[in-house]
């Protein structure tokens, strides 16, 4: 069977890693980057490498043969909370870019954050504009609807070097103490893109968190630990305040089986 052409626009952080597991994999691979220094590094390795930034326009010296792919990922970061406001600018105008193209699959990397806190467990059909960036999420997602697409919905990333213990530690007077965590680990980003990717009538979307959700106090207290770093302190007058608890059920529910499963059994075996 001829290998799938897969094309991952944006390789940062997970794209990169996901580009190189892919390459291992057998798939012809193609990325993109914003820089020549980006590009050389994907090419040194074995990526095809390719610059690209969007804007009003899409500017890629070899946009024809980057969008000749038969899965075209998405994983364009939003950057709304740095003040970005041109997202759906530069989504349009890469799907202009691609409007004649014919893919196979379209995958949309996207984040739960359009689910609102005020829900106990956020399902895949219970995303809402409840801000600015749910907002232009939720339309930035919808663009794609006129091609074979799936979204994946991440909850924060972490793994690798991205330590959650270094995320809270030291601060204090936080809220939501018995707020449940909502993570997941990039091996199972980059594992469950795979098999979205292979799947033969996957859903339109599907939310990626670690099915395990301690409480912050408890998982973050642990993590800071575990790097000898000050436990963060919780207010205890917002103890009673409870966030949203991410369902990544749906995705096992069509055949994924998630590497890790409980968080504080991934801090303990960390690596």
């Amino acid at each position: 069977m001829t290998a799938k052409r897969v094309s991952i626009i944006s390789c940062g952080w997970y794209g990169k890693a996901l580009a190189s597991h892919l390459l291992s994999k057998g798939y012809h691979v193609q990325g993109t980057r914003t820089t020549a220094a980006g590009v050389e590094e994907l090419n040194d390795l074995g990526i095809t490498g390719h610059e690209l930034t969007l804007g009003a326009q899409v500017h890629c010296h070899h946009l024809d043969a980057l969008v000749d792919c038969d899965v075209l990922i998405i994983n364009v970061p939003p950057r709304l909370r740095a003040g970005q406001n041109d997202y759906l600018q530069k989504m349009n105008a890469l799907l202009d870019a691609c409007k004649h193209r014919v893919f196979e699959r379209v995958i949309f990397i996207s984040s739960t954050g359009v689910y609102p806190d005020t829900l106990d467990t956020a399902t895949e059909n219970e995303a809402s504009a409840h801000s600015k960036s749910s907002e232009v999420m939720l339309a930035a997602e919808s663009l794609w609807k006129a091609f074979p697409s799936v979204v994946l919905r991440f909850s924060g990333l972490i793994g690798n070097s991205r330590h959650p213990g270094r995320f809270l530690a030291g601060r204090t007077q936080l809220t939501g103490a018995n707020s449940p965590v909502n993570l997941v680990h990039i091996d199972d980003c980059i594992n469950a893109t795979e098999f979205v990717l292979n799947h033969a009538s996957p859903a339109p979307c599907y939310n990626l968190t670690t099915p395990h959700h301690p409480t912050k106090q408890v998982f973050y207290s642990e993590a800071a630990k575990q790097l000898n770093l000050e436990p963060p302190q919780f207010d205890e007058q917002s103890a009673q305040h409870r966030g949203k608890r991410v369902s990544g059920a749906q995705i096992t529910k069509d055949g994924y089986q998630y590497i890790h499963n409980d968080l504080l059994q991934l801090l303990a075996s960390w690596r």
